[in-house]
Order: C-alpha cells, then structure tokens, then sequence
C-alpha cells in the first residue's frame, strides 16, 4: 500500500495567530496563499522567511503608523523619596503588508517611535533623628555559685574506673600523674552519673580530679 505524506498547514491568519516554531526540516504551507515556510527550529513562524521562488510580486504593504508619545511620569509624593516617573509606551509596529497572493510579500510596515520617558519625581525631605533614650538601671549582682570537688588516687594502670559520685553525667575532669604534673589521657567514657572510666595509652598512676 502507498504511504500517504501530509504537510503541516493552515490559512495565513492561522499561522500568524498561532506562531509556532516548525522544527528543523519541517514544512508549513498556507492553505490560501499557497506560500509555505522550511523550519530551522529557532525562528518562530512570523519571523521566517518564505521559501524561494513562490509566485510572482505582490504589491507593497502600507507603512504602520507611528507610535504615540508616552505620558509622563507623576510627581514623587512630600516627605518620601518621589518615584521615578513611568516610561513612555513604546509604539506600536507598523502592520505588516498584506501578501501577494501570486506575488513575492509586500513590505512590512515602519517601527513606531519610542515614547518619551516620564519626568522623575522630587525627593522627599529627610526625618529629624529621634531622641537618645534614658540609660536603664543596673541589674543586681549574681549570686555565687557552689562548687563540688571530689578527688581518688589510683596505681598504675592504663584505665582508671573513677567513682566522683558527683551525681552529674559531665562535670569538670582533671587529671595529674604520680609527680603531680598535669596529664592528658586518651579518653573519658562516660558509665553514668556518678562513674566514668578513663583511659592511657601506657599505665598511668596519680590522681583524678572532678568539679561541679
């Protein structure tokens, strides 16, 4: 059975309302004008071009009339900074002339002008600054908090089960060895409330120290 190929179509009108972008390779032909179009799948349909060698000359297309001055812009208000005023409307394009129907396409229609812009409105006078507020009194003094040390001596070992018995899971640990120098341990676990276990990498023998 022959396979039948149908173009993409539509009246003249239809295709300038709708104005799609035909894909690359893709064809449109006007149903009434008999012109047709090759898409590139960039350019929409108004803005491409005519396949060549379509009938013969039309007659020119009328020029658009010019656009109308834009209005200008209304006075910033006293007291704020006036607004600037509103640009003026741009005209609007010439219509495009009417397409020969044997012919090639009329010329398309003068750009309007640009409307003027809108005058800037005045700006507003500056505020007075306010007055500087009163000082607010001073606040009472803090109460001293209490303070809880407890303390055990261990031989040596590389863990030391420390019962502080302080009641808090993480009171302030200090750590001295047997010449009462300050050390570091690798790490303190946690067991609960009143123990925790810490740790040397070789046997330690001193003291822990534990604040609250």
């Amino acid at each position: 059975m022959a396979t039948q190929i149908q173009i993409r179509r539509g009246l003249a009108s239809e295709w300038t309302t709708k104005n799609p972008t035909l894909a690359e390779g893709e064809l449109g032909t006007e149903l009434d004008t008999g012109k047709w179009k090759t898409g590139n799948g960039i350019t929409d349909w108004n803005h491409l071009g005519y396949a060549i060698g379509q009938g013969q000359s039309g007659t020119s297309g009328t020029s658009g009339t010019a656009g109308t001055s834009g209005v200008n812009g209304t006075s910033g208000t006293s007291g704020e900074s006036g607004t600037s005023g509103t640009s003026g409307i741009n005209g609007t394009s010439g219509t495009s002339g009417l397409t020969g129907q044997s012919g090639t396409s009329g010329t398309s229609g003068t750009t309007g002008t640009s409307g003027e812009s809108g005058t800037s409105g005045t700006s507003g006078a500056s505020g007075t600054n306010g007055t500087s507020g009163t000082s607010g009194t001073a606040g009472t003094s803090g109460l001293t908090a209490m303070r809880s040390i407890t303390s055990a001596s261990f031989t040596s070992s590389a863990t030391w089960s420390f019962n502080h018995g302080l009641g808090q899971k993480y009171p302030i640990f200090q750590v001295y060895n047997s010449e009462d120098i300050t050390i570091l341990p690798s790490k303190i676990k946690v067991i609960d409330n009143n123990t925790v276990y810490v740790y040397f990498d070789v046997p330690q023998a001193g003291l822990a120290v534990a604040s609250s």
